[in-house]
Parts: C-alpha cells; sequence; structure tokens
C-alpha cells in the first residue's frame, strides 16, 4: 500500500517506478493518493482521495482521509511517501503493520527555501522538522532516501537503503539519430520555477545569435501559477516551444527532438546533492547535456564525458556551451554515446529495484535491521 498526500497517482517514481516493478515483481500493490476516481493501470489498483483545495487543507484533511483509506485496506506493508504523513505512518505502526518512509527530498533543506514559511523563523521551523523526522522514523521498518545525501539523516534508523530515481529501461524509448535538420534544439523537461533555473535557461536563449536557429522545447508545470506569465515576459520565450505538463511515458518522445538537454538548477542548498531524473533521462536519450557545475553533477556528467557543467546563474555562460555544442556536431555525437553508454551501465532502475525488492523481503521476513 503506497501512501501519498501531495503527489499524483501516476508519479514516476511512485507510480511508473516502484509500484510497477513490485507488481511485477507479484506483489498485489493500491496506490492511495488524490485523484478524480478509482482505477486500475499496468496491474497496480489507485484508490482515489479527493483532492485538497489549499495546502492547509491538504495538511489537515488530506493526511487524514489517506491514512483512513490505507489502513481500511489491512495491508501487510504501508510504503508513504510525504513527510506530512509522518504521524499518520507513526500510528499505523502502533496499529502492528509494516511501514517505509520513502524520503523523496532534504526536508531541512526544503524549509529552509518555503517562501510561505516568514524567513525569521524559516531556520527553526527546518531545524524542529528536522529533529522530528529522525525521532519518529526510527519507528519505522525501512526508510528509503532517494539520494545517499538524504540517507546520511536517517543513521539511527534501523533500515537506510537508498533507492535513486533512474530512468527506467524496459521500455527504452527513441534514442537521438544524428539525422540532419536544419532547426536545432534543446531541452528542458521538468518542473518550472525560478529555483530550477528556467528564467536564465530562457534568458540564455535570447543570447544566441539570430543566425543561429536554436530554439528551446520546454516542458512541465510552472511554480507557482503566476510564474509562467513572467517567463513569458523574458526576451528568450520568442525562441521557446512551450508545450506545458508531459506525462512521463511521453518524455523520451520529446527528447527524440532534442539535440541537447538542459539542467541548470539554481544552487540552492536542496539542489546541490540532489539526483534529478531529467539528467538521466537525457543520458539515456542518447543527447549531450548542459547542467549545473555542482561536484556531484560535475562527477556525472564530465565523469561520463556526456556533457558541459557550467555556473547555472550566468546566462551567457549557459549560451556559450549550447553555442559550442551547436558548432561541434561530433562532439554532441560522441557525448550522446557516453551518456547512454553509462545510463545503460550503471544509471538506471532496473539496478534500484533489486535495492527495493531487498528492502520489501528483508521487511516482511522481519529482519529489516540486517540492511544497511
Amino acid at each position: 500500500m503506497h501512501l501519498t498526500s501531495v503527489h499524483p497517482p501516476f508519479d514516476p517514481r511512485i507510480f511508473h517506478k516502484e509500484a510497477r516493478s513490485l507488481v511485477d515483481a507479484g506483489y498485489d500493490v493500491t496506490v492511495v493518493a488524490p485523484h478524480s476516481h478509482d482505477e486500475e493501470r499496468d496491474g497496480v489498483r489507485v484508490r482515489a482521495i479527493p483532492r485538497p483545495r489549499s495546502r492547509f487543507e491538504r495538511w489537515l484533511v488530506t493526511s487524514w482521509r489517506v491514512w483512513i483509506a490505507g489502513l481500511s485496506e489491512n495491508a501487510e506493508v504501508y510504503h508513504f511517501h510525504d513527510p506530512e504523513l509522518m504521524f499518520a505512518g507513526l500510528a499505523i505502526k502502533l496499529f502492528g503493520h509494516k511501514v517505509i518512509y520513502d524520503v523523496h527530498e532534504d526536508v531541512p533543506k526544503t524549509i529552509e527555501n518555503k517562501s510561505y514559511i516568514p524567513g525569521s523563523v524559516r531556520g527553526w521551523v527546518a531545524s524542529a522538522a528536522n529533529l522530528l523526522e529522525k525521532r519518529i522514523a526510527r519507528a519505522f521498518d525501512a526508510i528509503v532516501p532517494a539520494t545517499d545525501d538524504i540517507a546520511k539523516n536517517f543513521s539511527g534508523c534501523r533500515t537506510v537503503a537508498t533507492v535513486k530515481n533512474y530512468p527506467r529501461f524496459s521500455s527504452p524509448g527513441p534514442v537521438k539519430t544524428s539525422g540532419h535538420r536544419s532547426d536545432f534544439h534543446c531541452a528542458y523537461v521538468g518542473a518550472l520555477s525560478e529555483g530550477r533555473g528556467v528564467s536564465k535557461t530562457i534568458q540564455a536563449m535570447a543570447l544566441l545569435g539570430d543566425d543561429l536557429n536554436i530554439k528551446l522545447i520546454l516542458c512541465g508545470a510552472c511554480s507557482p501559477d503566476s510564474y509562467e506569465e513572467e517567463i513569458r515576459r523574458l526576451p528568450g520565450f520568442q525562441r521557446t516551444d512551450y508545450r506545458g505538463w508531459v506525462a512521463p511515458q511521453f518524455v523520451p518522445d520529446v527528447l527524440s527532438e532534442a539535440d541537447v538537454g538542459l539542467v541548470c538548477i539554481q544552487p540552492l542548498n536542496q539542489y546541490l546533492t540532489s539526483l534529478p531524473t531529467k539528467l538521466f533521462e537525457y543520458m539515456a536519450a542518447g543527447i549531450p547535456i548542459v547542467a549545473s557545475d555542482f561536484p556531484l553533477w560535475k562527477e556525472i556528467v564530465e565523469g561520463s564525458s556526456c556533457g558541459i557543467c557550467v555556473d547555472p546563474r550566468d546566462p551567457a555562460k549557459i549560451a556559450a556551451a549550447i553555442r559550442y555544442l551547436h558548432a561541434n556536431p561530433d562532439v554532441r555525437a560522441e557525448m550522446g554515446k557516453n551518456g547512454r553508454k553509462a545510463a545503460v551501465g550503471r544509471f538506471n532502475w532496473e539496478s534500484e529495484s533489486k535495492v527495493l525488492f531487498s528492502v520489501y523481503e528483508r521487511v516482511l521476513n522481519g529482519n529489516a535491521r540486517d540492511l544497511h
């Protein structure tokens, strides 16, 4: 039983990776999530609860509904995905069930950048949340962080197993070929916000010469909603093909149109050690990458010789990297091959799913303490 009050039922990590993989391994899987109706897809049953109309309703009402709906199923294992469900997870554990906490983000670092929390108390709230999360997490049977850096926050827990958000290769999508076209496409696929570097990326497009037919394919949902109006006013938007949100299964089709993948996220504390799915999706698609020059990302991108790392705060440097790749098709092709090779051999969901299966087996067999 997967529980979420924040994510949609067909979230890439929750549904397309974890739930579907568990079904393939023989588990009976249900996802409880805000949705319009109950349904079954790819062998996963979705139990819908009403979508919240506000953040406060989500905290106060939706979390309660998720807990009630989940507990009524009487599952063997409850796997929840949101820190606001910590108390629901604790209550389920007190009822005698196995509980796994899937930690998608570093909660304290994320809180430090929440604009709706007054800056004067943000640090205190982050410290309190950190202490509370660590204390409650000790009661659960397993913690499944998305990165090794997040895993460090739970060193005192009985079982901690990092399951990274790498892409699936069971049904690989189209891979970029070296066809000859007059146009040249960069692509960014993911959440659209200031912190994700979308403004800097669009500004970089305005710095490319008018003689270069370079365009940006931009896919994702804006956060907040008003951010769309802001980016539409930027000078580089006239070179941007904005397509809105794209379902995960169609991302490979978008990337098959791209010559370069962009992931110029800003150096906020919460992102410096993150592992964005889009980075590995670009590698899997066989296209070179222009990425932020965070040490961890440089280790991946430059270590795999699959792209260029730049200062994401500087549109001129982003533009220079794009201009270089545009002018050097042989370099693009080589970087694309290197990225694809690294993705297939190392950065893939198939290897991570084995870790997930191991966690489930040990939790169900009552020897979860053996896994660290």
